[in-house]
């Protein structure tokens, strides 16, 4: 019963990440994208439309995060839902840069 509950990811790969580009990746068995915006922020999301679960995707042209199932349109820097059926902003997860790797964790919660 003791699922091991993930914290932590390492993206070695994805500090050459072009700007304006997106990973997708595990964060535990959800899908979870990281995106590196043409401003050189990062922001990691996991990518799991609030409305019925689907995966979403990155559309940096339109600098939006994508849900194709219903047509759901959130915001690509906050997760915030933006249009569509989306009841909640998509789960954001914090991003740390080193040397040498991305590490994404999940935010510590706030009471």
């Amino acid at each position: 019963q003791s699922l091991a509950v993930v914290s932590e990811v390492s993206l070695p790969e994805a500090r050459k990440l072009p700007l304006g580009a997106a990973l997708m990746f595990k964060f535990g068995s959800r899908p979870a994208m990281l995106i590196h915006h043409p401003d050189d922020q990062w922001v990691a999301l996991i990518a799991v439309c609030t409305h019925l679960g689907c995966t979403v995707q990155y559309q940096g042209d339109k600098d939006r995060i994508y849900c194709a199932c219903h047509g759901g349109v959130y915001n690509a820097r906050t997760g915030g839902n933006v249009s569509g059926p989306p009841p909640k902003p998509l789960e954001r997860l914090e991003v740390k840069l080193t040397e040498t790797t991305v590490v994404v964790s999940r935010l510590p919660k706030t009471a």
